[in-house]
């Protein structure tokens, strides 16, 4: 409790006390002292994430754990829409391991030299991404809907469905 860095080491605050208190006549009991600490505040690392915000420290912890990013500009963008290709980056940051190694999506729309090429090569390889059905398209710059984001996460979980009551979704007015 009375140790602190000096010099490179940790010196016992009590012992060197010991040492000077016949210089102070013993009037000071420097044994326990009281230590005021100060701080400069941590910047927040996104300009738009508040910290008052319900989704502070979620959008933090994702960040931190290397799922998302924010641009290079210093924002975050939470209410941007995600793209399908902002998507595949969180996969592919999440489950993917940083692989580079997936072959070129065989997608129109994907250019094999752009910040998400890595990730949706990896998505569309690993099967959790697939494109448009009926389509050659991966939808590079479009946003993902909140069905489209279930079923990533159905492929991610390897969750087999072809059994799966769906009647829960008729009380839904888009269900179908």
């Amino acid at each position: 409790e009375s140790f602190m860095m000096a010099k490179g080491d940790w010196v016992d605050w009590s012992d060197a006390a010991e040492e000077t208190s016949g210089a102070l006549g013993g009037v000071i009991d420097i044994d326990d002292p009281s230590i005021k600490a100060y701080a400069v505040p941590v910047d927040e690392p996104y300009t738009d994430v508040p910290a008052d915000a319900w989704y502070h420290d979620e959008v933090i912890r994702a960040s931190e754990l290397g799922f998302m990013g924010g641009y290079g500009d210093g924002t975050f963008g939470p209410e941007h829409k995600l793209l399908r290709e902002q998507a595949a980056m969180v996969m592919w940051n999440a489950l993917g391991e940083g692989a580079t190694d997936a072959p070129a999506a065989d997608r129109s729309d994907v250019a094999q030299d752009e910040w998400y090429s890595n990730a949706v090569n990896w998505v569309v390889a690993s099967e959790l991404i697939n494109g448009y059905d009926g389509s050659d398209k991966f939808g590079v710059g479009d946003p993902l809907t909140r069905e489209q984001f279930a079923c990533i996460i159905a492929n991610a979980a390897g969750a087999d469905l072809s059994e799966q009551d769906t009647s829960v979704l008729d009380g839904y007015v888009d269900g179908d």
